[in-house]
């Protein structure tokens, strides 16, 4: 699963770094308890990982939960017009930024994932939900 999932982010002409921003954006419509899901700087590009919740050892008599990770799908372009894109940005800032609209899928309100994430996330007071919670703390 992790051999798979480097290869896919990093063994090729597109990779993970080029095509993501440096702060994650997450995409918090798709996440469960049991996902999260990433999406990259341009459309069709999305990472999801998947894990479950375990039983672990015992801490004072109560018994701790940690995650496991079950899958790893990351996704990248290899296409030439992707890779066009990403290979003119002097400054990956600006690819990330809210100047971004044509590049990201747009949320109902018409404005671009990434600003709309952000705007959905300040209302959460950026805490994810249920037990992922624990997992990307």
């Amino acid at each position: 699963m992790i051999k798979s999932a480097i290869d896919a982010a990093y063994n090729k002409d597109g990779t993970f770094a080029m095509q993501y921003c440096t702060i994650a954006q997450i995409d918090l419509k798709r996440n469960s308890e049991k996902h999260i899901y990433i999406i990259g700087a341009m459309d069709k590009i999305a990472t999801l990982i998947s894990g479950i919740e375990e039983k672990g050892c015992y801490t004072n008599g109560v018994a701790q939960t940690t995650w496991k990770i079950t899958n790893i799908d990351v996704g990248t372009r290899q296409d030439d017009d992707a890779l066009a894109c990403f290979a003119s940005f002097t400054d990956k800032s600006k690819m990330c930024g809210t100047n971004n609209e044509q590049n990201n899928t747009s949320t109902s309100s018409g404005k671009s994932s990434n600003q709309g994430l952000k705007e959905e996330a300040k209302k959460q007071k950026e805490q994810p939900k249920g037990k992922l919670k624990k997992f990307i703390k």
